[in-house]
C-alpha cells in the first residue's frame, strides 16, 4: 500500500473517531443547557476538570502507540502484545489512583470556583463522582485505543466510539432530562451517563484486543517476562509527553482565565468559536494519529526515510483539509454563531474573530501533525520543546497583552493563540528540517539495538 493511501485510510477512521469523542461532551452541554443555567454551569466546571485530568494522566499512551507501532513494524507481535499488556495494567492502576484522589478532593471544588452557585457546585460534584469512579475504565479504553492505532487499526476504535455514542445519547435523554417514568437528574445524571459510556467503550475495546488474531489474543494471559524492559522503554518515550501535557493544560487554564477577564459576552462568544474550531482540530488530530502510527511502524521496519515521507504526506494533507474547513467556517460565520446564540452582541463579537480563526488553521494543522509524528518516532522532547515555547512563552503573554493590555478583547486573544500555533509549527518544522533524518535514524537504530532478536509470536 502506498504511503498516501495508508495515511488516508488511517486518518479517515481517526478523524471520525475524534469527532465522535467530541460529540459525547457536546451532547452533554446541549441537554444540560435545556435544564437551565445552573446545570450548564455545573457541566462547565466538571467538564474542564475532567478533560484536563484525564488528558494529563493518559499521557503515557503516547508511549503505547509508539511502542506497539514499532514492534508491529518489525514483525515482533509478541513484543507488541507485551507493550499492550503493560500499558493496560498501568492504565488500570493510574485509573484507580485518579478515582480515589479525585473523589476525595470533590469537597474542595468551591475553592477553585468561588463564584459558582451552591447548586452548580453540587451538580459538578455529582457529575465528577460518577466519572471519577469510572476513571479506570476510561484510562484502559484510552490505552487500548492507542495500542490498536499503533497496530494500524483505527477502524475498531471508531466502531467502539460509535456504539458508545448511541448509548450515551439515549442515557442522557433519560438521566438528564427524564423519560419513561424516570426523573431527570441534571448534571449528576450526565455524569452517570458518561461513566456508563466509558465502561461500555472499554468493554468493546478489550473484546477487540482479545479476539483471535488480536493484539492480546484469546486464552490465558501471563505477565510478560520482559515487562521491566518494556516499562523502561515506554517511560523513556512517555515521560516528556506527561510534562508536555502538564505545560499545555497550565497554559490552557491561564488562557481561560484571561478570557474570563473580558466579561460574559467574550466568554459566550468564545464557546461558539472553540466549538467551530473543534471540527478543524479533530480533523488535524486524525491525520496526526495516522502520522504517528505510520512513523512508528516504519521505524520498526528500519525505514526512517519512509517514516519521514509519511510524516510529510500527512502534514500536507492535513494543512489542505483543515485550511479548507477553516475557509468554509469563515464563509458561514453568521450561520455558525446563530446556532449558539441569539444575542446580537455575542454574535457580532464572535463574527469579528472568524478571520483570525481561518488564518490560524494551516499553522494548527501543521503543528498537530508534526507533533504527533515526533511522538510516533519517540522524539517526545521535540514535541515538549514546541509546546513549551508555544503554550507558555507565546500564548499566555501574547493573549494577555493583546487582549487585555492593548484593549483588543477577544480578537486580540485569538491573535495570541494563533501566534502560539504558528510558533509551534515553526519550531517543529525547524527540528524536522535540520534534525529529522538524525532523529529518525537514531530512533530506528535504538529500536534495533533493543530488539535484536524477534519477540515470541502471539498465542
Amino acid at each position: 500500500m502506498s504511503v498516501r493511501r495508508e495515511v488516508a485510510r488511517l486518518a479517515g477512521y481517526a478523524v471520525v473517531n475524534s469527532l465522535l469523542q467530541t460529540a459525547v461532551f457536546l451532547v452533554d452541554r446541549i441537554m444540560l443547557g435545556r435544564r437551565g443555567p445552573q446545570d450548564l454551569a455545573a457541566g462547565h466546571i466538571a467538564g474542564n476538570l475532567e478533560w484536563s485530568l484525564f488528558m494529563v494522566t493518559s499521557a503515557f499512551t503516547v508511549g503505547t502507540l509508539a511502542r506497539v507501532g514499532m514492534t508491529m513494524g518489525a514483525g515482533q507481535r509478541g513484543a507488541s502484545r507485551d507493550a499492550t499488556l503493560v500499558s493496560l495494567a498501568f492504565a488500570a492502576v493510574v485509573g484507580v489512583g485518579v478515582a480515589i484522589v479525585g473523589v476525595a478532593l470533590l469537597g474542595w471544588l468551591h475553592v477553585g470556583f468561588p463564584q459558582a452557585s451552591p447548586a452548580a457546585l453540587e451538580g459538578a460534584r455529582g457529575y465528577l463522582t460518577a466519572t471519577f469512579a469510572a476513571a479506570p475504565a476510561m484510562l484502559v479504553a484510552l490505552a487500548a485505543t492507542s495500542a490498536l492505532q499503533g497496530s494500524g487499526d483505527t477502524r475498531t476504535p471508531l466502531v467502539a466510539a460509535l456504539a458508545a455514542n448511541v448509548v450515551h445519547v439515549g442515557l442522557n435523554r433519560v438521566l438528564i432530562l427524564g423519560a419513561f417514568g424516570f426523573e431527570g437528574r441534571g448534571a449528576a445524571g450526565a455524569g452517570i451517563s458518561t461513566a456508563a459510556t466509558f465502561v461500555l467503550e472499554c468493554g468493546v475495546l478489550i473484546l477487540a484486543l482479545r479476539r483471535r488474531g488480536g493484539l492480546v489474543g484469546p486464552g490465558p494471559i501471563a505477565w510478560p517476562a520482559g515487562a521491566a524492559g518494556e516499562v523502561r522503554a515506554m517511560a523513556r518515550i512517555a515521560s516528556p509527553a506527561v510534562l508536555e501535557r502538564v505545560l499545555l493544560h497550565a497554559g490552557f487554564l491561564a488562557y481561560t482565565e484571561i478570557i474570563g477577564l473580558l466579561g460574559d459576552t467574550a466568554m459566550a462568544a468564545q464557546q461558539a468559536l472553540i466549538s467551530a474550531e473543534a471540527i478543524c482540530f479533530t480533523t488535524a488530530d486524525g491525520f496526526g494519529v495516522a502520522a504517528a502510527a505510520i512513523v512508528a511502524k516504519k521505524i520498526g521496519e528500519g525505514a526512517p526515510r519512509e517514516a519521514r515521507r509519511a510524516a510529510s504526506v500527512a502534514v500536507l494533507a492535513a494543512v489542505v483539509a483543515v485550511s479548507s474547513l477553516g475557509g468554509a467556517i469563515y464563509l458561514l460565520r453568521a450561520q455558525v454563531m446563530a446556532v449558539f446564540t441569539r444575542d446580537p452582541a455575542v454574535a457580532a463579537m464572535g463574527a469579528s474573530v472568524f478571520p483570525v480563526l481561518a488564518l490560524a488553521q494551516p499553522f494548527m494543522a501543521a503543528s498537530i501533525v508534526l507533533g504527533q509524528a515526533a511522538r510516533g518516532a519517540g522524539a517526545t522532547r521535540a514535541a515538549l520543546a514546541a509546546s513549551f515555547v508555544g503554550s507558555l512563552l507565546v500564548r499566555v503573554p501574547a493573549c494577555f497583552w493583546l487582549g487585555v493590555h492593548a484593549g483588543l478583547g477577544l480578537f486580540g486573544v485569538w491573535i495570541g493563540s494563533s501566534l502560539d500555533w504558528a510558533s509551534r509549527a515553526i519550531v517543529l518544522a525547524a527540528v524536522a528540517f535540520w534534525q529529522g533524518d538524525r532523529l529518525l535514524g537514531a530512533a530506528s537504530a535504538r529500536f534495533r539495538a533493543e530488539h535484536a532478536a524477534p519477540g515470541p509470536p502471539l498465542a
